[in-house]
């Protein structure tokens, strides 16, 4: 998951949207940035986004590491949250 968070950070800066990028390993931060990128346990909860793409849902039932993605679901301050992921994570984001 830390090379997808890295991928959408060099993509979207090729296309010149400034993008800062926040992995547990790797904090890079670009002059003027509206995006950002980041793993799911670096996801920063105390600030308000516009949208939030939360991706891999279907971790959310995974034993080790799905509190993870139940944090950022139920903490995340944005207008517009989507989801994306395996549909076997469904009945565990409906309830």
């Amino acid at each position: 998951l830390r090379m997808l968070a890295h991928e959408v950070f060099e993509k979207l800066n090729k296309q010149g949207v400034a993008t800062n990028l926040r992995t547990g390993q790797e904090l890079r931060e670009v002059p003027d940035a509206t995006h950002v990128s980041s793993t799911i346990e670096m996801a920063n909860l105390g600030l308000s986004y516009n949208i939030a793409v939360i991706d891999e849902i279907q971790m959310i039932a995974d034993l080790q590491r799905g509190d993870s993605w139940s944090r950022a679901l139920l903490g995340v301050k944005a207008a517009e949250v989507h989801l994306c992921g395996g549909s076997e994570a469904l009945p565990v984001v409906e309830s």
